[in-house]
């Protein structure tokens, strides 16, 4: 895997920190190669929701969140 050092391993440290922050039991985490590549994966039990990134035009990348709405309250007061 080749990138700025240190970042690799600032990502991961990222990733578990917010899964154990918000995982409700257990907190997986997978390390996988796919032809030229390797894939991480860390999953918790704990939060709805999608979390999506894909590489941008002109090298950035585009991070795309899923979160579920929440219930409208119809007949509730809204001061």
């Amino acid at each position: 895997m080749s990138s700025a050092p240190g970042q690799p391993a600032r990502v991961f440290g990222n990733l578990l920190d917010n899964a154990q922050r918000h995982t409700a039991t257990a907190i997986t985490v997978t390390l996988a190669r796919a032809g030229d590549d390797v894939v991480l994966t860390v999953a918790d039990d704990g939060h709805g929701g999608d979390l999506t990134v894909t590489g941008a035009p002109g090298g950035g990348a585009a991070f795309l969140v899923t979160l579920p709405r929440a219930p409208l309250d119809v007949g509730g007061d809204r001061d």
